[in-house]
């Protein structure tokens, strides 16, 4: 893998969080009962989740994608949108009582949240891959 290519990966990942976190802080924001004084607050705890996700379990499968050749816009969000939502709810049947499942809502926000991780990711590659970085910096 060369540098332009690192680079290029490690910009995914920072946007892709960095989407994950801007989306979660402004549904806090349309909240009337949380207003826009807990945005920085949202914004960094999401934007740390993210990462950890991105790095964990969104670069593993976007490698496994890239070597079956999955690479269709459908395909991504799907997988996306499991990465957002199975660590909640594998977490949720070990630790927490199975009744925390039945927050149907919740659960699509976080395979939400995942999918526009996932397309963040997907179209910075891209976007990458068409032009090419400049590797002196």
């Amino acid at each position: 893998m060369t540098a332009t290519k690192i680079l290029a990966w490690t910009i995914a990942v920072l946007l892709s969080a960095t989407a994950v976190a801007l989306a979660h802080g402004l549904v806090a924001v349309a909240n009337p009962l949380l207003g826009s004084a807990y945005f920085d607050l949202l914004f960094q705890s999401a934007f740390v989740v993210a990462l950890a996700h991105a790095i964990m379990l969104g670069v593993p499968a976007a490698l496994i994608y890239r070597r079956r050749g999955w690479d269709s816009l459908i395909a991504v969000a799907i997988g996306g949108a499991l990465i957002g939502m199975l660590p909640f709810s594998i977490l949720a049947l070990i630790l927490l009582s199975p009744v925390a499942l039945t927050q149907l809502a919740f659960i699509a926000m976080l395979g939400g949240y995942g999918a526009l991780g996932a397309l963040v990711f997907w179209l910075t590659l891209r976007l990458c891959d068409r032009r090419s970085l400049p590797t002196g910096m």
